[in-house]
């Protein structure tokens, strides 16, 4: 983004609002990783729009926060509880009729909130954004259960690593003095594994 910045400046104005103390500073509503990339960007000014409205202000923060598409499930669920808390939204039904969501997906997503502490601690710490076991964990009522079903399940690290350890079948047939092997199978291997394939050859044909 500061790239972009430095050969096309900001197209698109923050959005600020006045402090409470009016001493003459503002607060950023949106647009707070625009501003930083204008910074690294080496900018000195920037365009803004001055609201008034501060429930106007939160609501634009609190909206721009939930449709970052990084956002991990658990800090969109709490996204969605400040819709609420700030009166900007009075349900959940709400809430999907603004951002444009199913009812479902919304409901679904806040019920993480209601998972105990040390869940939400491991749902965090281990990055885990899978929401079909999201679904499976919730339906459990005891915490341990709940615990072992998230601490046994394959966290994408895991599944990288397993993606790469799978087998490999390599087929080799000999017909009328021609030998055919499966060239397809050899391009999955690594040198590493091709070399211990031709040892293991070499020694089945001594």
């Amino acid at each position: 983004m500061a790239e972009t910045i430095k050969s096309h400046e900001v197209r698109q104005p923050l959005t600020i609002i006045s402090k409470e103390d009016n001493d003459g500073t503002y607060e950023i509503a949106s647009e707070e990783r625009r501003l930083k990339a204008a910074i690294m960007a080496g900018l000195k000014a920037v365009p803004c729009i001055i609201i008034h409205d501060k429930k106007a202000a939160i609501e634009i923060a609190l909206i721009e926060n939930v449709q970052r598409k990084d956002l991990h499930p658990l800090k969109l669920a709490q996204a969605y509880q400040q819709l609420l808390d700030e009166e900007i939204c009075a349900n959940p039904n709400e809430i999907a009729k603004k951002l444009g969501l199913s009812r479902s997906s919304v409901s679904e997503t806040m019920k993480l909130l209601t998972s105990p502490e040390n869940l939400k601690d491991l749902i965090l710490k281990e990055n885990i954004i899978n929401r079909d076991l999201f679904r499976e964990v919730l339906e459990e009522s005891d915490l341990s259960q709940m615990l072992g079903l998230l601490e046994n399940a394959n966290y994408p690290a895991k599944e990288a690593s397993k993606r790469v350890k799978r087998k490999v079948s390599l087929k080799v047939v000999l017909s009328n003095g021609q030998i055919c092997i499966d060239t397809n199978a050899l391009s999955k291997l690594s040198k590493e594994d091709k070399k211990t394939l031709k040892q293991e050859l070499l020694s089945i044909l001594q």
